[in-house]
């Protein structure tokens, strides 16, 4: 899951030639032999990535398949992320969806109850690959009656980046692990360098565009909480709105955190700003384009006890293929289980600043970019937004938003904040 906001990129059109990798081509069902030329596919896509290196990873994406794949041209138009659920399900009642529909994570459950998407497990049982995907992903992609809905393009999940400089000038000479530490490391922080803007611990706890649940929730989750309905009041869950709170009182972190984005702190972080943010690696893009790769360390996010281990809310989106026609589905199938060789998923993965949802491939990526270790160790723990909540997730992603603005400001104490977020998701789940 990304909180940003992408403009509308070019549609991208080009052809195709042969396979790129053995496990494109054998499974494409697309290829002849003799004198006459395959027919023609138009595959149309949509996403929401219009700008960036992520707008640049799809291009890739699609125009190396289209070269090696004859007879084969796909369509893509990404659309602004903020009309993109929306949009979709407007085109599923009009049966005007694309080939292709890349959809963010937390929004399956409720682009599966169109029924206007193609369950692919006969595809994926022929394909024998469906247990090299962590689990978390395959909960993720399984809807009703175990159908699988998607196969996911790549993951993301949140740890704590940390300014070298401003750590060795306080002192400090290791990361925290647990939240204890965490204040007693941003108290240190804070006495020795008073000029922080932003203290020594900045979080993205705004609402609307930027939730602060996506932020909220590896904490909530490291201290034994469930992203459910029954835990929003859970000891696990008030403990730590309760620690956010004590942050910001204790100066650890300032208000600002109120009006912060998580890609928003990057700059401030660069610049000395401030010594701590939760980010993904997303933004890593972000660190190297200020030339910033080796004054950034990395670390996971602390826990509340030693014995806890780190969590965190699985991102990043889907392939799903909505019901066309039975060329058009097909040849969508082809193009996802090319995606998913390890050779192209490695290189389209890394492209988008992502972490390949696949074992084997994650663990590549790491060793080329140790950088990568505190985001891939999570991947362990990582888990599903929607597991329990279904489509109920972005109502209880924006109310929990609610309550920490309400805890922070001082507006409710964290339990009674909760409890208020809680009886709003109760109420929207008893309206349907």
């Amino acid at each position: 899951m990304l909180a940003r906001k992408v403009p509308v990129g070019l549609a991208v059109a080009a052809m195709t030639s042969l396979c790129l990798t053995s496990g494109g081509a054998g499974a494409s069902g697309l290829h002849t032999t003799g004198v006459h030329a395959p027919a023609q596919i138009v595959i149309t896509e949509q996403d929401w990535y219009g700008v960036g290196e992520q707008n640049t990873a799809f291009n890739w994406l699609f125009q190396t398949y289209m070269k090696t794949h004859p007879g084969i041209t796909i369509k893509r138009e990404p659309i602004p992320s903020a009309v993109y659920p929306n949009k979709l399900l407007q085109e599923a009642q009009t049966n005007a969806l694309p080939d292709i529909a890349n959809v963010d994570n937390p929004y399956m459950p409720q682009f599966e109850a169109t029924g206007k998407v193609v369950p692919l497990n006969a595809w994926v049982q022929k394909w024998g690959q469906w247990n090299s995907y962590i689990p978390a992903s395959r909960i993720v992609t399984t809807g009703a009656h175990n159908n699988i809905y998607g196969i996911q393009i790549g993951t993301n999940d949140l740890a704590i980046f940390y300014n070298k400089k401003l750590f060795a000038e306080a002192g400090v000479t290791s990361v925290p692990k647990t939240w204890a530490q965490l204040v007693s490391v941003g108290k240190q922080i804070i006495s020795k360098d008073k000029g922080l803007a932003y203290g020594a611990f900045s979080f993205g706890a705004t609402t609307g565009g930027c939730d602060a649940g996506w932020q909220f929730e590896p904490w909530l989750m490291s201290a034994g909480a469930n992203l459910s309905v029954p835990d929003i009041t859970s000891p696990g869950t008030v403990a730590a709105l309760s620690l956010w709170v004590d942050l910001v009182k204790s100066g650890v972190a300032t208000k600002s955190v109120l009006s912060m984005c998580q890609e928003t702190n990057v700059p401030w972080l660069v610049q000395g700003k401030v010594a701590m943010i939760e980010d993904g690696p997303w933004d890593l893009g972000l660190i190297a384009q200020a030339h910033a790769t080796n004054q950034i360390g990395y670390f996971e996010i602390p826990v509340q006890s030693p014995s806890d281990k780190p969590s965190s809310p699985m991102g990043g989106e889907v392939w799903t293929i909505p019901q066309t026609n039975t060329a058009s589905e097909q040849a969508a199938w082809n193009f996802i289980q090319w995606s998913q060789t390890p050779s192209v998923l490695l290189q389209y993965d890394n492209r988008m600043n992502y972490l390949s949802v696949r074992p084997a491939v994650s663990a590549i990526q790491q060793k080329q970019n140790p950088q990568l270790t505190a985001f891939v160790d999570e991947l362990a723990s990582v888990r599903s937004r929607t597991q329990y909540l279904g489509a109920l997730y972005g109502t209880y992603s924006t109310d929990v938003s609610v309550a920490i603005q309400q805890a922070i400001l001082g507006e409710a104490t964290p339990a009674a904040a909760l409890a208020n977020a809680k009886k709003t998701v109760q109420q929207a789940a008893a309206n349907g």
